[in-house]
């Protein structure tokens, strides 16, 4: 049972993962557990002060508030809004965030 459904997913992500090659888009390891982001070898939690830049220059800084497996939420220092930043552009690049402090 579902032995050709199985056989094409791994087709499909290798296929996925060359056309992303083909673009240049290189992917960083990302994802999100119990309210923890982790960025490749780095972990984020709740409550800590980052630093996230946009590719197109927009920057979001202040304290993480949530974070769940689509996006995180960072409470602007400037501002005092909560800002959404979807963790699929940290991955894609489209975005990065370092730790402040």
């Amino acid at each position: 049972k579902g032995g050709a459904a199985a056989a094409k997913a791994p087709a499909a992500a290798a296929s996925t993962a060359a056309k992303d090659a083909d673009k240049g888009v290189v992917s960083v390891n990302v994802h999100a557990s119990k309210g923890v982001l982790y960025v490749d070898r780095q972990r984020f939690s709740k409550g800590e002060v980052v630093t996230v830049t946009h590719d197109r220059g927009q920057v979001v800084a202040g304290s993480i508030s949530s974070v769940n497996s689509l996006e995180m939420r960072i409470q602007d220092v400037a501002s005092g809004e909560m800002q959404k930043v979807y963790l699929a552009h940290i991955k894609n690049k489209k975005a990065t965030i370092v730790r402040q402090g």
